[in-house]
């Protein structure tokens, strides 16, 4: 868990699942995430999170994908 704080994919995944939009933008914009990149353990990438996101009635997840 301890690698994943300084894993700024992690972190556009993790915005993606919550539904945050300005949030995945930061991470695509200014952080430089690829968005095709998969997760590690899983291979999902960011837009797969948020479909997941929108399937849990998350608030924003479809603006995120």
């Amino acid at each position: 868990a301890r690698k994943r704080v300084n894993d700024k994919a992690y972190w556009l995944y993790q915005a993606a699942s919550d539904g945050c939009l300005s949030c995945a933008r930061q991470f695509l914009e200014r952080e430089a995430v690829d968005p095709k990149s998969r997760f590690h353990s899983q291979g999902n990438s960011a837009v797969d999170w948020a479909v997941w996101a929108r399937g849990q009635g998350k608030p924003g997840a479809k603006a995120v994908e």
